[in-house]
């Protein structure tokens, strides 16, 4: 599969839809950038820069560069169909908060041969990975064969389209990062700029044509909101090369699970959430509030917990009060699982290069023993072995998904209920869903009330009533 990107779709007016105005997102930008200065209205605003489609795009460069009002930019929205990017590229793509991405699942969809052949590949790797690629596509399929009959006797009560989609999931783990996939991203101009900016300053060549390609298409179409696109300055491992000599060579292991090393949160988490709480609703200073809290009784703070979860069900957000408070944690997981909590682009992630000396994540249902799923794997770390010394960025598009990373992440309490619904699901993946409980029960003991109604949205409804019966017994 050739990389393509395509420019599927942009924000534009009803009357340019109908041939009456220029089909371009420049006219919201423009107009919208006048809303706080003019006394028309905004449909007269906007008729003002259809009409004028030069002079609105000299207003947005004046605005948004001369005076440095970037967001009316965001008016501007853009839908990308990006295909051929591989699994590594997706994890820089989607590294950025604003924009949204839905992309091809290697849970739901058996995947082909397409895997692809990095430009910084020397030479001499050429054929031997095409004979890797080759190799690991072969295990792929005969592993899925090979799941379906172990899950036909452990779950019988599941339909056999669930079995299969289970086998998909496990036999993934064998997939390297060179993978080829398929994204749709929707994308402001603001953020669009930010984006390409990022991927000019990384350190893979697909990231570049990219860039490249996101840049002309969107300039094509709007012009006047896409200028400062050059590589940025970024931290790199170079910069800090004291930074290698402190690693510490780990055994290679085999993982069942990811696991947990640290958690961090805000001290008496419970207590807090009540203070900013209280804040929001009395005339108290924010140092007022918390002296109350304080002297509150258990009783008192679970009292305010039971207001909160009284009305709330499945699909609510918790209160932004609840935004303040943070947990952060530092885990080891696959790359699989790391393709899944990438996604919570609320969070903050921080992430370390994949590391085989950290070990490799294999799926229960795959056999454990020396067989030729383990020597699949290891024809593609010969290959990184080999490379890595002189290029580890480009290296680890032959690493898989089952190889490890460390990571450590931090969400606000908000965000991290939605983490919880999501990944504690009995339809999430087993591994994120593994790291999500194991996650969950710690919290629990260190805030109960603030993790009182935290769990998957399957169970929603049986963890509120037993908490709303405990609490009314009280």
């Amino acid at each position: 599969m050739k990389h393509r990107v395509l420019l599927a779709g942009y924000n534009v007016e009803p009357q340019a839809l109908s041939g009456n105005g220029p089909l371009t997102p420049e006219v919201f930008s423009a107009a919208y950038a006048r809303i706080s200065r003019s006394k028309k209205d905004v449909p007269a605003l906007r008729q003002e820069a259809r009409g004028d489609l030069v002079k609105a795009r000299e207003r947005n460069q004046r605005i948004i560069f001369g005076y440095g009002h970037a967001s009316v930019a965001e008016h501007a929205v853009f839908n990308f169909d990006i295909m051929g990017i591989t699994r590594l590229a997706l994890e820089y793509l989607e590294a950025l908060p604003f924009a949204s991405f839905t992309e091809k699942s290697q849970r739901y969809v058996t995947f082909g041969s397409d895997f692809y052949l990095p430009r910084e590949l020397p030479a001499h790797l050429v054929d031997r990975a095409r004979q890797a690629f080759k190799a690991i596509h072969g295990l792929y399929l005969s592993v899925i064969d090979e799941i379906l009959p172990v899950l036909e006797s452990a779950y019988r009560s599941n339909s056999r389209e669930w079995r299969r989609q289970k086998a998909k999931e496990d036999a993934r783990y064998l997939l390297p990062l060179c993978t080829q996939s398929q994204v749709g991203m929707t994308i402001n101009a603001r953020a669009l700029e930010d984006l390409v900016r990022y991927l000019r300053s990384q350190p893979l060549a697909e990231l570049h044509i990219l860039a490249d390609a996101l840049a002309q298409a969107a300039a094509h179409v709007a012009p006047s909101l896409i200028r400062y696109t050059e590589a940025r300055s970024v931290l790199r491992e170079k910069q800090f090369p004291a930074c290698r000599a402190w690693r510490t060579a780990a055994a290679q292991t085999l993982h069942k699970a990811p696991s947990i090393s640290w958690l961090r949160c805000n001290r008496d988490l419970d207590r807090l959430l009540v203070q900013y709480m209280v804040f929001s609703n009395s005339g108290l200073s924010f140092s007022e509030a918390g002296e109350r809290v304080q002297r509150m009784a258990r009783s008192e703070i679970a009292a305010m917990f039971h207001q909160v979860y009284a009305d709330l069900n499945a699909h609510d957000s918790l209160p932004k009060e609840w935004r303040h408070a943070c947990v952060e944690f530092a885990a080891l997981m696959s790359a699989s699982c790391f393709a899944q909590l990438k996604r919570h682009r609320r969070a903050a992630i921080t992430a370390q290069a994949y590391d085989v000396a950290l070990g490799i994540m294999v799926p229960e249902t795959i056999d454990l023993g020396p067989g030729t799923w383990q020597q699949g794997v290891r024809l593609f770390e010969r290959i990184y072995s080999e490379w890595a010394a002189s290029d580890p960025s480009a290296a680890s598009y032959f690493l898989t998904n089952g190889h490890m990373r460390r990571v450590v992440c931090r969400f606000d309490i908000q965000s991290l209920y939605n983490f919880f619904r999501l990944r504690s699901d009995k339809g999430a993946q087993w591994e994120i869903r593994r790291l999500a409980d194991n996650l969950l029960a710690r919290l629990k003991q260190r805030a109960p009330f603030t993790c009182a109604l935290a769990g998957g949205k399957d169970a929603f409804a049986k963890i509120k009533k037993e908490y709303l019966h405990v609490t009314d017994q009280s």
